[in-house]
């Protein structure tokens, strides 16, 4: 495949747009956040143009290919996959892939994706959505996360992109209570990036809710770990789950590099609490 030929993606064109220079993070890439909410939004039109109504997503897998910078552009282009999925690939600068999502609906209507980009979308690490649990202040960060607000509704259901704004506080609270910290990075030169995401819907909620965040590290070898993130309710009552697969990155050489020994130490001592 001719990597600047997007034709070869197939489907369908469902959005066009850029990333904003106040969209980025402090690691200058475009945040998870945005890219979370170009695919909701491709969903909807994909949905629109396929003769469907656009209900929530309840299950939605993301991986991370390339980094987004301020006014880099980018295309995406949805399909069908894996016989009755929707699936979405993000291209920017000479069609590199970007990132791609893998949506729990029929892609009906969209045409094909083609199979040369199906193995970038399909899900590689975080193969199955983990399993729910009950809050563990022995184990898990907890935090809270606010009242849900009216317009953070989809349907009975806290919308996607507002969720994904509180996964972003609690996996960033999470990640500096193991040592993962920003001082930590500027000293080492060893930072992290997000490579793979899965997202599962649990239940209903509505405004005025008060939400928290209770988060886990679950497992770590060589260059990643996984951490699994359950947005609830202050009864405990789960609203989503996310996994988040991470890479640890040498800065400088913009290479996934070994996990930092406090990383791997983390996960021993999750494992060793009651």
């Amino acid at each position: 495949m001719a990597d600047g030929d997007l034709s070869t993606t197939h489907g369908t064109a469902t959005l066009h747009g850029r990333a904003e220079s106040w969209e980025c993070d402090f690691n200058g890439h475009w945040n998870t956040r945005f890219y979370c909410r170009s695919f909701d939004i491709a969903a909807g039109v994909g949905a629109a143009l396929g003769g469907r109504s656009s209900a929530p997503v309840r299950q939605r897998h993301i991986r991370f290919h390339g980094e987004m910078h301020a006014a880099d552009p980018f295309e995406i282009r949805s399909g069908e996959i894996a016989g009755d999925r929707t699936g979405h690939v993000m291209r920017t600068h000479g069609g590199r892939i970007a990132a791609t999502a893998l949506d729990d609906v029929p892609g009906t209507g969209l045409g094909a994706l083609a199979e040369t980009v199906a193995a970038q979308v399909l899900p590689r690490g975080l193969a199955a959505p983990p399993a729910a649990w009950r809050p563990d202040p022995a184990r898990d960060v907890i935090v809270e996360l606010g009242p849900v607000a009216a317009d953070e509704m989809d349907g009975d259901a806290l919308a996607f992109e507002p969720c994904v704004a509180r996964l972003a506080a609690a996996s960033h609270h999470h990640a500096m209570s193991i040592g993962y910290t920003h001082d930590f990075t500027q000293e080492s030169g060893i930072g992290r990036m997000l490579v793979e995401m899965s997202y599962l819907a649990l239940g209903p909620t509505a405004p005025g809710t008060l939400l928290r965040g209770s988060s886990r590290l679950t497992r770590a070898q060589g260059k990643s770990y996984v951490t699994a993130h359950l947005i609830h309710d202050h009864r405990g009552t789960p609203v989503a789950l996310f996994e988040l697969c991470t890479l640890a990155v040498d800065m400088s050489a913009r290479r996934a590099t070994t996990l930092p020994d406090f990383v791997l130490q983390a996960v021993i001592e999750g494992e060793q609490t009651p």
